[in-house]
């Protein structure tokens, strides 16, 4: 049978397992710091990859359909497209497999089956 260590031993106990977990903090930048760069960073890549979109769509489009819409995601299997007016819709919905098969040839790492057009504002973000 066990006997109970005195509350001596405990507290001496404790404080060594406090000991082995506590890690003073490396030197380095604050925790803050850093995530803030991560998250800047995965900002920048996400813009970067839009702009990348929108020039392919430029290219696969022609300037006069990509001036009068704008690619915005893609979104369970589907790019997501924004158009001025009903018109574009019907003009992109016309062309849709064409257009599909250019920019998949086009953006091989983006997995879109399909287009998803819908009417809303066109502009300079």
């Amino acid at each position: 049978m066990r006997h109970k260590p005195s509350p001596q031993q405990e507290a001496k106990w404790l404080q060594e397992s406090v000991k082995k977990r506590y890690r003073p903090p490396t030197q380095g930048r604050p925790i803050h710091l850093a995530i803030g760069n991560m998250l800047s960073r995965r900002e920048w890549l996400a813009e970067n990859e839009r702009r990348h979109l929108r020039q392919v769509w430029l290219e696969t489009v022609g300037p006069e359909l990509a001036a009068e819409s704008i690619p915005t995601k893609i979104e369970r299997g589907a790019l997501v497209v924004i158009a001025a007016d009903a018109a574009v819709c019907q003009e992109i919905a016309f062309r849709h497999d064409e257009l599909v098969s250019e920019l998949r040839k086009r953006l091989p790492d983006h997995p879109f089956r399909r287009l998803r057009v819908r009417v809303g504002p066109v502009g300079d973000d």
